[in-house]
């Protein structure tokens, strides 16, 4: 867990510290000589200008939305299923003769 204090410019490095350019724990920043890891994303002016443009949380939340209405879907022909299976049931009940 990490400490919501700055870290002195002179604390040791520990297996705990993370290195911001490359994501890498053991070094500082400064002293990284790994490539730098760059995750590509679109600035906010783009896409306010590209409505297609769609970053991962707003596949994710399509995808989330895309599911939950075929869920209701399937709930719905279900629920149509069980109440003709009900009216059948209903129906042969009260044509049967059960008078001894």
């Amino acid at each position: 867990m990490r400490n919501s204090r700055p870290v002195p410019a002179n604390a040791p490095v520990t297996a705990a510290t993370l290195c911001q350019r490359c994501l890498q724990s053991g070094h500082w920043t400064a002293d990284c000589k790994n490539e730098p890891v760059y995750k590509s994303r679109p600035s906010r002016t783009a896409r306010l200008y590209n409505a297609n443009i769609k970053l991962p949380e707003q596949q994710m939340k399509n995808e989330l939305t895309d599911l939950k209405d075929a869920e209701e879907d399937r709930r719905k022909v279900l629920e149509q299923v069980l109440n003709a299976n009900a009216e059948a049931t209903v129906q042969d009940f009260s044509s049967s003769d059960f008078s001894e």
